[in-house]
């Protein structure tokens, strides 16, 4: 038996890989993804991080899986309520699934593209709470509408600012309701669920919503037009979207869904970012004449295929296809 006292000190002497770990990987997180995340932030060599896992190991805070003869490490419950001050009792476990790693793949991938782009330089503490005030990269389940109260008091909303009012209420509910079930509690009353698509429905199929973008472009009679909208990140994990017509109708759902909960504003421009992992599944993309479709179908829209090597930077050159 290991004593509380032990874990603590060791917790609180690596608690920048604790903090990585839950906050960017949401407990599970690839190991070659926290060494750069470590090297970037706390300047952290490969030997000091290998030291550093095998005390987190040895101390039963973390635990490190093999996956794809690679090692993805997972937060214990010590390591979780150290972090977030709650009782042992009352913090659940992080269990591990492939669904899990691949998803964490992705969206670190993502995190460390932007951590790439950026000029200023940032404190790890910093950057997670920008990414979690800014986008849903980071949200939990059923808890993704945060974002909609950054919207209200913007000019191409504030007119309409009641509908994401209404539209965040209808979340929040959600949010509650997931809450009160997870407590084993009873609800007397059940919130009307108005739109079947929504962020909710987007993260449970791996879209995540980015940072909004706003700008000033002219026409062709040079009149000065708004520009806005979100950039929407959509994760071919498992090349879910070679179909495709998927694909099309995906984005088709997504701008009528921004829409109508914007009150159907003026210089919606929204930033699709399609996430592929490897140059393979970004010519298919780039050669494909049902693609080149897509484009023109979606022209108010810009449309970017991103390949951030994962196959190679996380998995290890090995195709991931369940």
């Amino acid at each position: 038996m290991i004593k509380k006292s032990y874990k603590q000190k060791v917790a609180e002497k690596h608690k920048a890989i604790l903090y990585a770990i839950y906050h960017l990987g949401k407990g599970i997180m690839w190991r070659s993804q926290l060494s750069k995340y470590m090297a970037h932030f706390q300047r952290m060599s490969e030997p000091q991080l290998s030291k550093a896992l095998t005390e987190l190991t040895a101390a039963d805070i973390i635990h490190i899986h093999r996956y794809l003869n690679r090692r993805i490490i997972r937060l214990k419950k010590f390591g979780i309520y150290f972090l977030t001050g709650a009782a042992r009792e009352e913090t659940p476990s992080i269990a591990f699934s492939s669904n899990k790693a691949l998803q964490s793949a992705y969206i670190n991938s993502i995190l460390l593209h932007t951590l790439q782009e950026q000029e200023d330089p940032t404190t790890l503490e910093a950057f997670v709470k920008a990414t979690q005030k800014n986008s849903t990269l980071l949200s939990k389940q059923k808890n993704t509408h945060h974002i909609l109260l950054n919207l209200m008091q913007k000019v191409p909303y504030k007119y309409n600012w009641h509908l994401l009012n209404s539209h965040y209420n209808m979340l929040e509910a959600v949010k509650n309701i997931a809450s009160a079930k997870l407590q084993g509690l009873e609800l007397s009353t059940v919130p009307q669920i108005d739109n079947e698509f929504n962020l909710n429905s987007m993260q449970a199929r791996n879209i995540y919503i980015g940072k909004w973008h706003f700008c000033e472009r002219e026409d062709d009679l040079h009149n000065k037009i708004l520009l806005h909208g979100p950039t929407v990140y959509i994760l071919d994990i498992n090349q879910k979207y070679r179909y495709v017509k998927k694909l099309d109708n995906l984005m088709t759902e997504i701008r009528n869904y921004l829409q109508e909960i914007l009150g159907y504003p003026a210089g919606l421009l929204i930033r699709y970012k399609l996430i592929v992992e490897d140059a393979h599944a970004e010519a298919y993309y780039h050669t494909s004449e049902k693609f080149e479709k897509l484009l023109e179908h979606h022209g108010l829209d810009e449309i970017e295929i991103l390949n951030l090597n994962i196959v190679d930077e996380v998995f290890g050159g090995t195709t991931i296809l369940k």
